[in-house]
């Protein structure tokens, strides 16, 4: 029988609007899904089939509301240009290291637009859209690196902070090409690749404090969404930026919150900046902006525990940031080896606290764990062969 995906999804749809019948609770878990069933790195990360698959099986293990595919997203446009993908055994892929692959004018007036089905791992990554979309019947998210953290994976951070000091018209020209030869076309495809999609989110793990300053985040991360947005707006297709983090480590961080929602359209918090700075200040601007707020867990928090801190942690951000709804709890890339126990509890605690409406007094609710079937045997009752699938290496 196939998972009902569609429940959760308007549960997660009227979150963005409303008040839903509960907090829904999702995100991207990918390095914990490779690891649960075993698949080496490079297969995981380079077979469509596996990558949707794995996925797919552990956010019906865990009840999730969203299949939120995601993983090795940030890499994919830097390697279509030259940038070779480490594949290493116990993380995620990585970038190898290397000098600027734009280091004159010259090279950048040569910027060719890569092809989308045959450079690097934009097919896979268009193949996993299409095989998401056959599996769970609606189109799946489109990822995509945003300009920033493109520009620093193909010339480097420390080119990139130079050139922002020394040289911002070559930066300037390094990022427009980028952003009209390299990430428009390539958004582009993807929101034609069948099931099409309207809407595409860009990846930005360096616009994150204190890595950049305030100058460095005004001067080349907004410009460059506004220029991706605009150009998608005619179309029809919301393409919007999912800033980093560390808001927490500025001096006032309300006005980069208020700018991280005009970029996203919404506003997202995660640890331990949410832990740092409160629940309450991201409802209170999310709230003065009407747009809707996920909170992601603390990664760390929920591979070592213990259950009862994890319990505390979503009881707190619900009682504080939830009661008027709009509000999602996201689990974001835990570690491979976090135990299955844990996201267990946070699920079970988003649907005891999170059920709207919410409860005057949560504390006086007792947490009781469930009960909650081996990874193993629900992997085998999916047809899952852990370690080994027909077809595939062990």
């Amino acid at each position: 029988m196939a998972h009902d995906w569609l429940t959760g999804r308007r549960r997660v749809a009227e979150a963005t609007e409303g008040t839903p019948d509960c907090v829904p609770i999702y995100g991207p878990m990918p390095e914990h899904a490779r690891y649960l069933t075993a698949v080496p790195t490079e297969s995981f990360y380079t077979s469509p089939e596996l990558f949707v698959e794995a996925q797919l099986l552990l956010f019906e293990y865990y009840g999730l509301d969203l299949p939120y595919l995601g993983g090795d997203v940030h890499n994919i446009e830097a390697e279509a240009l030259g940038r070779r993908v480490i594949y290493r055994p116990r993380s995620a892929p990585l970038l190898e290291p290397g000098p600027p692959l734009l280091q004159s004018r010259t090279d950048v007036e040569r910027l060719q637009t890569p092809d989308p089905h045959a450079a690097g791992r934009m097919p896979f990554a268009l193949e996993v859209y299409r095989l998401a979309g056959e599996r769970t019947g609606f189109p799946a998210d489109r990822w995509f690196c945003a300009p920033f953290s493109l520009v620093c994976a193909v010339q480097g951070f420390p080119r990139v902070a130079h050139d922002a000091l020394h040289d911002p018209a070559f930066l300037h020209g390094v990022m427009s090409a980028l952003v009209e030869r390299v990430l428009a076309p390539w958004i582009r495809c993807g929101l034609h690749q069948p099931p099409q999609s309207w809407a595409a989110i860009g990846h930005d793990p360096w616009a994150t404090f204190p890595i950049i300053s305030e100058r460095l985040y005004r001067d080349f991360v907004w410009p460059y969404a506004d220029m991706l947005h605009d150009s998608f707006a005619g179309e029809g297709c919301q393409v919007v930026l999912a800033s980093g983090w560390g808001e927490a480590r500025v001096e006032n961080p309300i006005p980069i919150l208020e700018e991280r929602i005009r970029l996203r359209g919404a506003l997202r918090g995660l640890d331990p900046d949410v832990q740092r700075l409160g629940p309450d200040l991201y409802a209170e601007v999310a709230a003065r902006h009407g747009v809707a707020l996920g909170l992601a867990l603390d990664a760390r928090l929920l591979r070592d525990g213990p259950i009862e801190a994890i319990v505390a942690r979503v009881k707190h951000y619900i009682d504080r940031a939830g009661r008027n709804g709009r509000l999602s709890l996201i689990i974001n890339h835990v570690p491979g080896d976090t135990p299955t126990a844990h996201l267990h509890a946070a699920v079970a605690a988003t649907r005891l606290y999170g059920s709207y409406p919410i409860a005057d007094n949560l504390d006086a609710i007792p947490f009781v764990m469930p009960a909650y079937e081996p990874f193993a045997d629900f992997a085998r009752r999916r047809g899952w062969a852990l370690g080994q699938r027909e077809g595939f290496p062990p």
